[in-house]
């Protein structure tokens, strides 16, 4: 797994845009409910950002938690073992939208600002050492912006290997790369 720094505020989003992308290949022995994306502690009070696998097995199911904006949204489809699949999740401050490979998943109204907190973003596992829900297979191209990208920018730009100067791009890891554990 990876972890930035929680002292790059750049990770701290807030407001009411918001867009997380990632591309992901399970391999089908996560932890149940395995963090993909992960910059919460669980708790509504403290705001964040999750991504996740909701259950375990060879094919499971995506979610996005924004704790105290909404509940959680999960995917109507899964992620199959063993395939790359591009996964985004968008929040313009009346709806949270959940996409794979830019088909739109699930969604729900909200409309309540994010809450930043100043804890380390986790990519494969989640912030608390007590139950890290460990992913087990391959990240790559986690993206996060401060606004919410459309679905067309979104289908249009998920194969495109970003600058990293792109506007409203507030963090960009590219795995592909020598020396990615840097933010970009």
């Amino acid at each position: 797994y990876a972890t930035a720094a929680a002292s790059n505020a750049n990770l701290d989003i807030s407001g009411q845009a918001f867009t997380l992308e990632a591309w992901v290949k399970h391999d089908g022995a996560s932890d149940p409910d395995a963090i993909l994306v992960d910059k919460t502690d669980g708790r509504a009070s403290t705001g964040g950002y999750e991504l996740g696998l909701s259950g375990e097995g060879d094919e499971v199911q995506v979610y996005i938690d924004l704790p105290g904006v909404f509940s959680r949204v999960t995917s109507t489809r899964g992620l199959p073992e063993g395939r790359w699949m591009h996964v985004a999740a968008t929040y313009d401050g009346n709806q949270v939208n959940l996409y794979l490979n830019g088909r739109l998943e699930g969604q729900t109204n909200a409309g309540s600002d994010l809450g930043a907190n100043s804890l380390p973003l986790k990519i494969g596992t989640n912030t608390s050492a007590s139950n890290a829900q460990f992913f087990s297979g391959q990240i790559d191209e986690v993206r996060l912006w401060s606004t919410s990208r459309s679905l067309l920018e979104i289908r249009e730009n998920r194969f495109v290997r970003l600058a990293g100067n792109e506007s409203n791009l507030e963090a960009y890891y590219d795995f592909n790369q020598p020396g990615t554990n840097e933010d970009q």
